[in-house]
């Protein structure tokens, strides 16, 4: 048409994030095209809209077959806001009454046809329609107490609401901008989505407090990634540390090597029983730290005397077998839960968290809804049955290029690993993930895994609470 003609030289200038006032400029632009303002939106709106829902469930289909998921945190926030904004949009022009979840839904088939034409096929996805179907239903029934904070902040304001009160409303109460909108009866910010994403940049972590300075110490040599059956070493003292969260008891100690796993990757450390040559009497190891590339050991007791006579002097480590089998077993549990997971839910599930000790391991899933009873059950006869299979457990340093060219980013359950070389472990044709950590050697050392309970713990966030091997049977038998 003709004022298209007219519009479009201008077009460029409504740029969000280069017009301080978007509504002035859309009145500059009606003033030098001849027409009311009015009549322009009416004619552009439309388009534009669709264009907007074009882009944005493009870029929906990308981030949720990349493993995000539509949730209030983190980036799971972004595609939340960017699937309202679109179920928003649909319902404002009617195109949702006319074509429904069904119309909508082959919007992301025909994106997936062009999209395959340049990158090659999708992987098969069977949770992507019930993800989006949740969170529609989400974004029709906000809840009543999400609501009732919102009037309550509408009432304080005295019915003008900030920006900052709009981006509190949505992130921390989880209320869809257009229910806001609906309920303040004023339009969405134009601003909105892209403070919201600003915001989100400047968001950094602290900086870790290093409580022991071990820069200038030899690197302590993991003999519990060469040999995890190696249950007693010998090795020598480098340095002593004195505990700063115990007054400054002399009860810490680092060696040239060590077969005691400390705490990390979500899995406890080690015991160990030590005996420092010359020294009279039995140490525990009741503690284990990674700091920098040394392993700190913790005491029971302090060492007697000058602490720097004990460095050079010859150790002998004894690591308790019962509590380093069993915590293996929770660890190898957890790839298997997880797999389990993937195999029952879809692959949507990433691993967003874990830990793992000797009463009990938890798995934090990401998971758009909570799990049912059957969900649970599937889940653990799915482990179990790998369990049965004795699947071997391979555990080799690749090359971190190698390693992603053969195993993809699937590898980085708990997050991208520094440097040129990674672990991995690899449960054959199960799971293959760059994991720190003890595993078993077989799927079958594992014994039997017990699903105890499940639970949304946030937005987009489920855990899953399970014990392997002796726990395992300790919980079975405490039912019956």
């Amino acid at each position: 048409e003709e004022i298209w003609k007219k519009f479009g030289p201008y077009s460029c200038t409504l740029n969000i994030d280069e017009v301080d006032d978007v509504d002035k400029a859309w009145e500059e632009i009606a003033e030098r095209i001849d027409e009311t303002i009015e009549n322009v939106k009416t004619k552009i709106q439309p388009v534009k809209e669709m264009y907007i829902i074009l882009d944005h469930t493009r870029t929906i289909l990308i981030t949720i077959s990349d493993g995000a998921l539509p949730s209030n945190v983190g980036g799971g926030g972004n595609v939340r806001n960017i699937l309202r904004r679109v179920f928003s949009i649909m319902k404002k022009n009617n195109w949702w009454d006319k074509f429904g979840m069904e119309g909508f839904l082959q919007i992301f088939e025909q994106h997936k046809l062009d999209l395959e034409g340049i990158y090659g096929k999708f992987p098969e996805y069977k949770s992507f329609g019930q993800i989006i179907q949740v969170e529609y239903d989400r974004w029709q029934f906000s809840d009543d107490e999400s609501v009732k904070k919102l009037e309550k902040i509408i009432k304080q304001r005295k019915g003008k609401l900030t920006l900052d009160d709009w981006i509190v409303c949505m992130q921390s109460h989880g209320i869809p901008a257009d229910k806001i909108s609906e309920i303040v009866k004023t339009p969405i910010p134009q601003n909105l989505y892209y403070e919201i994403a600003l915001r989100q940049e400047r968001t950094a972590k602290a900086t870790e407090v290093v409580l022991y300075n071990t820069i200038h110490l030899p690197e302590t040599d993991n003999l519990y990634y060469k040999d995890h059956t190696m249950l007693e070493f010998d090795a020598k003292i480098t340095e002593v540390f004195k505990n700063v969260t115990k007054k400054n008891r002399p009860n810490i100690i680092v060696l040239d090597r060590s077969a005691v796993y400390p705490t990390s990757g979500g899995q406890q450390h080690d015991t160990a029983s030590l005996t420092i040559e010359g020294c009279a009497g039995e140490y525990k190891v009741i503690d284990a730290v990674k700091v920098g590339k040394c392993v700190l050991h913790i005491l029971d007791r302090d060492l007697e005397g000058y602490t720097e006579m004990f460095k050079g002097k010859k150790v002998h480590v004894s690591i308790d077998l019962d509590r380093r089998r069993q915590l293996q077993a929770h660890h190898t549990g957890t790839h298997i839960v997880f797999a389990s997971c993937r195999d029952v839910l879809g692959p949507h599930i990433w691993q967003a968290g874990a830990k793992k000790t000797t009463e009990q391991a938890h798995l934090d899933i990401t998971h758009y809804k909570s799990l049912s009873k059957q969900e649970e059950r599937d889940i653990e006869n799915k482990a179990n049955r790998i369990i049965n299979d004795c699947t071997r457990i391979n555990k080799s340093l690749m090359d971190k290029a190698e390693a992603e060219r053969q195993y993809g980013f699937h590898l980085y359950q708990g997050g991208v690993v520094p440097g040129n070389e990674l672990r991995v472990v690899n449960i054959e044709g199960i799971d293959t993930e760059a994991c720190c950590g003890t595993h078993c050697d077989s799927t079958a050392e594992v014994g039997w895994i017990k699903l105890v309970k499940s639970q949304r713990i946030s937005d987009g966030i489920v855990r899953l609470y399970y014990v392997a091997y002796e726990r395992a049977i300790d919980v079975m038998n405490g039912e019956m």
